[in-house]
């Protein structure tokens, strides 16, 4: 079922009434407060709720002092909020009762949905039918409903809000699992961090964690929104949440797990092979501008530290530690993520000198040593200092485990920062492994970044720095793209006549694939499809000798691992002799191939092999692939996906990210890559992707040789892979 968009206005609305509801109905409260089916009527009178409150059970006249309706149908108003809290078989007649009352919102608590199997699903998609047919939002079911902590709203029944109270902050929580969001709150409140919303999303009924961000997103009281994200069933509203992300510079953090390969589709090509469910969803976060946190600890401390740190302008960090030690390892981790470490210009070693002991470091990083315990003063005067300094973008703070003058500390770090005028543009984070209770407070109270680990740091600047143009790559359409598409798909559909099909795909041999991406701009050698030796020569002859002969058959696909395959042959009696051979091969190897001929092209020599491939996703749509190509593709894994079509912005991040990238500009004496034809060809490439849409199934180019600058770069080998029904 489609999920409600956060972007409706009637929805919008409906959100503002789930969040901040004047009156809430508790369908199937318990007379006893204490049960989990009484928690939720226990919680909203211990945070004195303002609005009205309706018990709703056939059982009871009165519950607690307040009128108790047999059914919500009875209550005299539209409530705002409806929480079920009833056994799955009654579920369907109380959301229908809702709609009937011209219920709001609903947020369902009960389980036993399409986390059990077939009969619950029918029971959840009957559900879906019904929230989406009325308009009406439903949050769950199974699910622990939220907590509007800015506002003391607290619609749940977690034991968290046993808890004398939970820590207000400026981020909002959205989690698909209650025991996961339950667990960050513990955790949090042991760091001292706060939330202004706590959400969970269960079994997304209607309502996506995309949806209900774009909602927080565009509320004063939060700064920024961190997500526990296990599936999402709206990759549209994912982006729309990264583009709200975006226009209010307030960041989304995703922590998406999942990561493993045992779900993996098996793929007939290499693309298919090594871009997984998790390369979809890493390409698509990082298409909506969405940061990625690797755990729960990295979780928090992103969206911390990007919720109340401005954007760095640059990699250039300042490291500034109370131990030469602490100073290493922080520096260490830089380099790792890609942060410099510059020595400091010679005015501020020069003013450092005058604050710190002599037995210090100015350099960078800068060494305050342990005088610092004897005299905390010189913290605010050498952080002053740092800040004024052109050459840095951000400061790191490390304090280690000092405990002592925590006070004194933490109030010259906020009296430095609210009086710097560049520390409005430069992120400091502190690192304060034995911070005592007072300076925690202090930092927390002024939103001023705390960790208590010098890594963790590091590992949450680097986010902030990779995040700090993190925005909807925009795609420039051409005027003709249409026509194009158009022109590329009729071509598409006479080609796929060549081709041969298996389990609901065409695959195309290698020539014909070579037709499809050469009339969308991609170079291919010099040569053509021979039938008989003689032609082979004439082609060959044509070329240009050496050339490379191939056999051409949409049923031989991986063509060195069934001998097919030839290369560097010099002359015409080698080319007589290969043919027979690569012929003898193909029909040995696969007697029922359907061989169309021998593919005779101009061999392409000192060239760096990479590959560049598509695959439709049926979640995300196309994908664009680029990484070292050749025979060890699959060993090397060194590739870089991303939602299709690309710009050449997006195209050259996608390249300078490989970890071998450093071969295109010459390395150890190689010449260096025509890397700007290398991009032409992965926008092309992700074109035809955005052009021909689901049809296409997959594409490799491999290898995709990379001349010397300027030279180019050529389509050593094709294969595409289409959608039967689609196509024929």
């Amino acid at each position: 079922m489609r999920s409600l968009s956060g972007n409706e206005p009637q929805v919008s609305k409906r959100l503002e009434a789930l969040f901040n509801p004047g009156s809430v109905a508790i369908i199937g409260c318990s007379g006893d407060l204490n049960r989990l089916s009484g928690r939720p009527l226990k919680f909203l009178l211990k945070n004195n709720f303002q609005g009205a409150i309706y018990p709703v059970n056939p059982k009871y006249g009165e519950i607690n002092g307040l009128t108790c309706y047999p059914s919500i149908v009875q209550i005299p108003e539209p409530v705002d909020v409806a929480l079920l809290i009833v056994p799955v078989g009654l579920i369907e007649g109380a959301v229908k009762d809702c709609i009937r009352a011209n219920t709001k919102t609903a947020i369902i608590f009960s389980s036993g949905f399409a986390e059990l199997g077939a009969d619950g699903k029918a029971v959840q998609n009957r559900i879906a039918r019904l929230s989406e047919e009325s308009g009406m939002p439903i949050l769950g079911p199974n699910c622990l409903g939220l907590i509007n902590i800015s506002e003391s709203v607290p619609l749940s029944f977690s034991s968290a809000l046993d808890e004398d109270k939970i820590l207000p902050g400026p981020t909002a929580l959205v989690s698909q699992s209650g025991a996961i969001a339950a667990y960050i709150l513990g955790t949090a409140r042991e760091s001292g961090i706060g939330f202004s919303h706590w959400v969970t999303t269960g079994n997304e009924v209607s309502l996506d964690s995309f949806v209900v961000a774009q909602h927080l997103l565009a509320q004063n009281s939060v700064k920024g929104v961190m997500l526990y994200l296990e599936e999402t069933r709206d990759s549209a509203a994912m982006m729309a949440a990264g583009r709200i992300s975006r226009d209010t510079g307030k960041p989304l953090v995703c922590l998406k797990v999942g990561r493993s390969t045992s779900g993996r589709r098996a793929a007939l090509s290499h693309t298919g092979a090594l871009s997984g469910s998790d390369a979809e969803y890493d390409a698509a976060l990082k298409k909506a501008g969405i940061i990625r946190a690797g755990h729960i600890e990295e979780l928090l401390d992103l969206g911390m530290v990007l919720s109340c740190s401005p954007k760095p302008t640059g990699n250039r960090v300042a490291i500034m530690s109370i131990s030469g030690g602490g100073g290493i390892l922080c520096a260490d981790r830089c380099e790792d993520l890609g942060l410099e470490v510059p020595v400091l210009c010679q005015e501020t070693q020069e003013e450092l000198q005058k604050v710190i002991p002599r037995f210090g470091s100015a350099k960078n990083p800068v060494d305050l040593t342990a005088e610092l315990v004897a005299s905390p003063g010189m913290l605010g005067k050498s952080l002053d200092i740092v800040l004024n300094d052109k050459d840095i973008d951000s400061v790191i703070l490390f304090l280690g485990g000092n405990r002592k003058n925590g006070e004194k500390l933490s109030h010259d770090i906020v009296r430095i920062l609210d009086s710097n005028g560049n520390a409005a543009k430069k992120p400091v984070i502190v690192s304060w492994m034995a911070a005592p209770d007072e300076a925690v407070n202090i930092l927390r109270e002024k939103e001023i970044p705390l960790l208590f680990d010098g890594v963790r740091a590091v590992n949450a600047l680097g986010k902030l720095y990779e995040g700090r143009d993190a925005a909807h790559s925009e795609y420039d359409r051409r005027d003709s793209e249409a026509e194009d598409a158009e022109s590329v798909k009729a071509t598409l559909y006479k080609l796929a006549d060549y081709g041969s099909g298996g389990d609901g795909t065409i695959s195309l041999s290698e020539s014909v694939s070579k037709k499809l991406i050469a009339k969308c701009g991609v170079p291919i050698p010099d040569g053509g499809l021979a039938e008989t030796v003689d032609q082979a020569v004439q082609i060959a002859n044509q070329a240009g000798f050496s050339v490379v002969a191939k056999v051409d058959s949409a049923d031989i696909l991986h063509k060195s691992d069934a001998g097919v395959v030839q290369v560097g042959i010099k002359d015409e009696k080698a080319l007589r002799n290969a043919f027979d051979q690569l012929m003898n091969n193909a029909k040995e190897h696969c007697p029922q191939a359907n061989i169309r001929g021998l593919l005779v092209e101009r061999m392409v020599e000192d060239a760096l092999e990479m590959i560049v491939g598509l695959k439709w996703s049926d979640k995300f749509g196309p994908m664009v692939m680029v990484g070292m190509g050749g025979v060890f593709v699959e060993l090397l894994k060194d590739v870089s996906l991303r939602m299709a079509p690309v710009n050449r912005e997006e195209a050259r991040e996608m390249v300078t990210t490989l970890k071998t990238s450093r071969l295109l500009s010459g390395f150890r004496g190689e010449p260096e890559r025509d890397v700007d034809a290398l991009l032409d060809v992965i926008v092309k490439v992700s074109e035809i992707g955005a052009n021909l849409g689901p049809d296409l199934v997959e594409l490799d180019i491999n290898p995709m040789f990379v001349l010397s600058k300027g030279e180019g770069v050529v389509a050593g080998d094709a294969l595409i892979i289409l959608k039967k029904e689609d196509v024929c």
